[in-house]
């Protein structure tokens, strides 16, 4: 499982085997790029 965070298309995406889950966020990310969390 791993969280990848995509700040341009302001998208979090979740995956966990075949569940995909994706939310969005503020403006506030815009400035940043991405940044990818594996646990």
């Amino acid at each position: 499982m791993y969280l990848f965070i995509n700040f341009q298309t302001l998208q979090m995406q979740i995956y966990d085997k075949k569940i995909k889950y994706q939310v969005y966020f503020h403006d506030f990310y815009k400035h940043l790029n991405a940044i990818q969390i594996s646990f």
